[in-house]
Parts: C-alpha cells; structure tokens; sequence
C-alpha cells in the first residue's frame, strides 16, 4: 500500500514542483531580502530603520522561517531525485518495452533495436539507474547528515600552531580557515559555505560528499536527457514513427525539461571543479579578500587531491560503499 500511496502522491504533485520550489527558495533567501531592503533603506538616509523593534521582531522571524524551510528544500531536493526515478520506470520503461519488446503493432516499420528485448533494458537502463542514483542518494546523506567538522574544544590547551583567532560566537578558539556559521550555529573547519540543498555546513569532513553528490547529480542530467531523446525524436513527428508515442503526445518537455536541468546542473558543476583545482572555496571566491594560498605553485591536480583525497583513492568514488570511502584522508596535511 505505502509504495502505491508513495508514487500516486508523486504522480499528484509533479506538476506543482516547481511552484512549491519557488515558494520554499523565496522562504530560504527571506534573510537576505530584508537585509537587501534594509541597506537600500539606509542608503536613502533611513539610518535608524535598522534598529527599529518592529524590524528586529521581523529579521528574527525571517531568520527562524529561513531556518526551517531549509529542511523543506533538502526534501524537495529528494523529491526531485525520486520523481525521474518513478517517470523512468513508470513511463518510459513501458514506452521502451513496446518499442523493443513487442515491437510496433501498427504496423509501420520496425526500430533498427527491436531484436535487442529486455538485455537493451536491464543493460542500459536497470543498471545505470541503480548505479547513479545510489551514488546520488548515499552521497546526499553523506554530506547532509554528516558533521562537517568541527575545531577541537581544547585547541589553545593543546598549543596548536593553527590556532589564529577566536569566535566571540562560540567563546572558543578558531583555528586558520574555521568559519561560523550562524545557521548550525558552530565554527566549521575549512568552511567551503552552508548549503540549504542539503541542510547543512559544508566543511572538511563532508566536502568529497557534497562534491561527489554535484558531480554524480550532473551525470543523472545527461543521462536522462539522453532517455528522453529517442521519444523525442521518434514521436514528435507527424504522423509518429512508432506505434507506441500514443501516450507519449503530452510528454514532449520532458526532454526540454531534461536540457535545461543539465545545462544548469552543468554550471554548477564546472564552477564546483574550478574551484577544487584552484584551491579556492566558495568563501574565498565571494570574499573581497581571498585567502592567498590558492595562487601557490602547486598543479592542479595537488589541489584536487588536498580535497578530494590521494588519486590512488579515487576510483573508490564509483562504489557508494561506506567501507571505501572512511578511509580516505579528509585533506593534505597542512592544506
């Protein structure tokens, strides 16, 4: 009953994704809107707008609203990843069967891959499917509820050479490149940024995860654009090339939709790379005053290792098993 209940909800919703995604980022940025029209506000000379009782009632009610759509952000970014799961299987795998299963019963010319049957099936679409979104799933824990790393309580005790500041925040010690965050409301090691896709700090302990899980998120783009292209192709024409477009007459967006989510996932994609063989985090690219450490000397590829791990360890990244990747040091020593 629950997976029936599970995918008739999915079915319902679908077509409100993108209203509801909206709303929850309007949600999520509010913080950052009324800090918007407060500077533009001061700007106009209105100085004490900022202070008023009214205003801070309001920017801590925004902050506490902020704080909680997030947690509907990283459900809605499961929902996404579960609806083309069920429109694969539950779509566009009986479309596929009748084309090289049964072939066309219409009679019209039959597809060059008839013959290939259910080995076409299970060989490009079961084992794809469960390969990427069991990476994308396991990642996306990974980097969600894994602690992003935390300074340890007794640094200055310790003599620890790192140690360059102190959180007025926290009342505690904060070692080179540790940040707060007033989200999680701790100091981060080597803070990359906070990230509401997956409701969390996204620091040294998680960073592999999150990355992996962006860069696994753009194959899953790729890949269902290339899904969705045969139909595209074969039942957009008029008359349909196959007997089996008939439901498929209204799913024509689904390849566009396809397109648009790898070109933006894409983006998002190449600017994560860009900054790992940098060394730069998504910190130090916003900030007016970068840390100069990434115009070292060193190639690309060190500093792809200093976050990602040795290159030795990397083919562990195509496996989503706990086992190889606890193993893997977070950082280079010293990075």
């Amino acid at each position: 009953f629950f997976p029936f209940f599970f995918f008739s909800l999915l079915a319902m919703l679908r077509e409100y994704i993108l209203g509801v995604l909206i709303v929850v980022v309007f949600l999520v940025l509010l913080p950052l809107i009324c800090e918007v029209i407060l500077s533009i506000l001061t700007g106009f000379g209105f100085k004490t707008a900022r202070y008023a009782s009214s205003v801070l009632r309001i920017s801590r009610a925004a902050n506490l609203i902020s704080d909680q759509a997030e947690k509907g952000v990283m459900v809605l970014v499961l929902f996404i990843i579960v609806v083309p799961i069920w429109v694969h299987f539950a779509e566009l795998v009986p479309f596929l069967t009748a084309v090289y299963v049964h072939g066309n019963k219409a009679g019209e010319e039959l597809h060059e891959h008839t013959h290939e049957s259910w080995a076409h099936l299970i060989v490009f679409h079961l084992l794809p499917s469960v390969w990427i979104n069991s990476n994308l799933f396991y990642h996306f824990a990974r980097a969600s509820f894994s602690s992003p790393g935390v300074p340890p309580s007794k640094a200055a005790e310790e003599g620890e050479a790192s140690t360059q500041g102190f959180c007025r925040h926290c009342q505690a010690p904060k070692p080179r490149r540790a940040h707060h965050c007033s989200t999680c409301r701790i100091c981060v090691l080597h803070q990359d940024h906070h990230c509401p896709f997956v409701n969390n700090c996204i620091g040294v302990n998680n960073y592999r995860s999150f990355f992996l899980f962006s860069m696994y998120g753009f194959i899953a783009t790729i890949y269902a654009a290339w899904l969705t292209y045969h139909p595209y192709t074969h039942c957009f024409d008029d008359p349909p090339q196959l007997h089996a477009c008939a439901d498929w007459k209204d799913r024509q967006k689904l390849f566009h939709i396809a397109l648009a989510c790898c070109a933006v996932v894409g983006i998002f994609a190449a600017f994560l790379v860009g900054l790992l063989v940098t060394g730069q985090t998504v910190r130090d690219f916003l900030s007016s005053t970068p840390d100069p450490r990434y115009h070292r000397l060193q190639s690309m590829l060190f500093k792809a290792q200093s976050r990602l791990g040795p290159l030795r360890t990397w083919w562990t990244f195509l496996f989503p098993l706990p086992f190889l990747h606890n193993n893997i040091p977070p950082f280079a020593a010293g990075y």
